[in-house]
């Protein structure tokens, strides 16, 4: 039965996939999408909204990876992809493709809209502010995997009406023979990869992010 949350593959069904596809032999590709500042996100919109947002962003993930592989849920806030139809440097413009569908996503306000005070202003220049990123204004938005999403930058001013949210996504990517992993293997290498891009992350949990009132 698929997780119930967001329609993706359960761990178990996962495992199974894996020894279905290992016995073709050949390159087995992993893409481990995890969804950054998830458990601080929820702690903040609630668990209803957390579970929206993860359910949009399986949902875009799926789109992405489509007929060429599967989605699982493994754990809160991490997706993995699996696919034998993928050598590195496909698998690797398959998760940029990802991380990109992910962006286009408007993210889940972690509170109601308010006025910046004067001190307010006063804290957060310097620090990197982003519109949109729909034409409604409706959603503030962090980067994803580290690189600004090309949105307008905006100074603060008092008065200036803002939102914040707290989810951005990381991903990594492993290719290995199937005759020489586990998957185990597989997963842990490329969630080592999330962890290398998640270091090259600001932390984004201390920025405020700002949106002006269209």
């Amino acid at each position: 039965m698929p997780d119930q949350m967001t329609g993706a593959l359960t761990r178990d069904e996962l495992n199974a996939t894996f020894d279905q596809l290992a016995q073709r032999g050949g390159l087995l590709a992993c893409i481990s999408v995890d969804l950054d500042g998830f458990k601080s996100f929820n702690g903040a919109v609630g668990q209803l909204r957390g579970d929206t947002a993860l359910r949009e962003v399986a949902e875009r993930v799926g789109g992405v990876v489509g007929s060429d592989g599967v989605v699982a849920r493994v754990s809160g806030g991490t997706l993995v992809v699996l696919s034998d139809r993928w050598d590195l440097d496909a698998a690797e413009s398959v998760a940029e493709q990802i991380a990109h569908a992910v962006l286009k996503l408007p993210v889940l306000r972690a509170n109601e809209p308010h006025e910046l005070s004067e001190s307010e202003c006063s804290d957060a220049k310097g620090h990197v502010f982003f519109f949109g990123p729909d034409d409604a204004g409706d959603y503030a938005i962090a980067p994803v995997r580290g690189i600004a999403p090309g949105l307008p930058k905006v100074d603060p001013t008092a008065g200036l009406s803002v939102t914040t949210a707290f989810i951005s996504v990381s991903t990594g990517v492993s290719v290995m023979p199937a005759s020489e992993t586990t998957l185990p293997i597989l997963v842990r290498a490329a969630e080592d990869k999330v962890v290398e891009a998640k270091r090259r992350l600001p932390d984004w949990g201390e920025l405020l992010r700002l949106r002006q009132e269209r």
